[in-house]
This record gives C-alpha cells, sequence and structure tokens, in this order.
C-alpha cells in the first residue's frame, strides 16, 4: 500500500497525529471493554485509570496566593462595612 493509499483509508485518517503503537479499536476489541457496578470503565478485568497532574510556577502559585488575600480582605471590609451599618441604625 502506498502513502497515498493510506491516506484515503478511513482507518489510517484517525492515525494522524498518534502516538507509535495505538491503532484504532475494532469490534473485536470491545469485548475487553466492561462497566463495573461502580459506574467504571474496565478493560480486560483491570479499571481504566486517567489522572493528569500539573505542576503550578513559582509565579503562578504567588499570584493565586494574592489573589486569595486580597478575597479575603474583601470579605472581611465588608463584614467590617455590615457591622458599621448596623451599629448605625436607631
Amino acid at each position: 500500500m502506498s502513502e497515498g493509499d493510506r491516506a484515503d483509508d478511513p482507518a489510517e485518517v484517525g492515525r494522524r497525529g498518534w502516538p507509535e503503537g495505538v491503532r484504532p479499536i475494532t469490534w473485536d476489541d470491545t469485548t475487553h471493554l466492561g462497566v463495573g457496578n461502580d459506574g467504571r470503565l474496565y478493560w480486560d478485568g483491570k479499571a481504566v485509570e486517567v489522572a493528569r497532574t500539573f505542576r503550578l510556577s513559582f509565579w503562578q502559585v504567588a499570584f493565586a496566593a494574592l489573589t486569595v488575600l486580597a478575597a479575603v480582605v474583601a470579605a472581611g471590609a465588608a463584614v467590617v462595612s455590615a457591622w458599621a451599618d448596623l451599629q448605625a441604625l436607631p
């Protein structure tokens, strides 16, 4: 099969950009899939787990901390303002 023929094959079109060794699933492969009573997806009886982690840079953490601090100060100011308004009532 030439490179041009591959581009016309629908099974190959979905493969562009896929990591090496990854292939489309076939109907026969679906017999490996299962769903447990807990609603989790299983492949050959083993739970399928997807985990994505990320790390924030120092500056992202610093900015997030400053944002939280500003929110806490604003909430405190709102409480003090409401308390002062209550004290001013006759």
